[in-house]
């Protein structure tokens, strides 16, 4: 699965990803014969901006994967490269054996794709040759890329036919996690309040996100060290002082000045079970996801 996520670094090269207020997300239409399976491991939002989710198609005999579909849903930014200049079939030429075909393009927007199919493609952590089918379309707000992939080093035609058809008839639709900004640089902070020792959450946030954040909103937070349990809050406090300067001391092997991403401190309350609040210390690490609109 490695060797997958480096195509994907192949396919697409992003600079730094810009907050949106409008995701999306893309929908496809699922073969009923197979026995797709949701993977929750590997389907996470990685990056304030970029989510990943994952099936796959297991033998009954072995662990292993025999067919895999990955969705990518990346925000589009002012660094995010036009579609028609993306050409992985430079980056694959040491890759002798594997055949490059561009099955479909549409350069006209609102909603330009292109299909790309890469058959008998080696990677070093399976035995078997892979190909993968890899669908690029963007939205108004965000990049969806989708790469089915199978173990084999020909696609057989009839599974060509069918996954060619389901991904150009996908749409892409608001997002089903509604719009949210998150973050994992936050802490629990135990503040004296009128006398009164009380929990707040202390988060930081990227300059571009604050703009989507406002007083009332509301949040989830989930703490480090307890997974299972998923508290509320609301956004009660947005500094409006930087808490890291764009551009740090030279960086001491290169020389070079190194940027950093301004971020503004945000409080929030939280509201912590009776039963639990022993549990919570200060400054345990934590997660926070702010709704920044209702879902759909």
């Amino acid at each position: 699965m490695k060797n997958i996520a480096t195509l994907i670094v192949l396919v697409l090269v992003f600079g730094l990803t810009k907050a949106q207020s409008n995701r999306e997300d893309i929908e496809i239409r699922w073969p009923k014969a197979e026995g797709w399976e949701f993977d929750e491991k590997l389907s996470v939002q990685t990056d304030f901006s970029r989510r990943h989710y994952k099936w796959d198609v297991k033998d009954d005999r072995k662990d292993s994967w025999q067919k895999v579909v990955m969705i990518l849903n990346d925000d589009i930014t002012e660094y995010t490269k036009p579609l028609d200049s993306i050409d992985v079939s430079h980056d694959l030429l040491k890759d002798k054996g594997i055949l490059y075909t561009l099955l479909g393009e549409n350069k006209i927007k609102p909603n330009p794709y292109r299909l790309i199919s890469l058959e008998n493609r080696t990677l070093k952590s399976e035995q078997t040759p892979v190909s993968t089918l890899i669908y690029i379309i963007d939205g108004k707000t965000c990049r969806h890329m989708v790469l089915v992939s199978m173990k084999t080093k020909k696609f057989p035609a009839s599974f060509l036919k069918q996954w060619s058809e389901i991904l150009l008839s996908s749409q892409i639709i608001p997002s089903r996690d509604g719009n949210f900004e998150l973050t994992d640089d936050a802490y629990l902070d135990n503040k004296k309040v009128n006398g009164v020792s009380e929990f707040c959450v202390t988060a930081s946030f990227k300059s571009n996100q604050v703009g989507h954040l406002l007083n009332g909103q509301s949040a989830k937070i989930v703490v480090d060290d307890f997974p299972e349990l998923s508290l509320s809050g609301k956004v009660s406090e947005i500094s409006n002082v930087k808490n890291a300067f764009p551009l740090s001391s030279p960086s001491s092997q290169s020389g070079n000045d190194v940027k950093r991403v301004e971020r503004f401190t945000v409080t929030i309350t939280v509201e912590l079970p009776p039963a639990d609040k022993d549990k919570f210390k200060d400054r345990m690490n934590c997660t926070v996801r702010v709704s920044t609109a209702p879902k759909k």
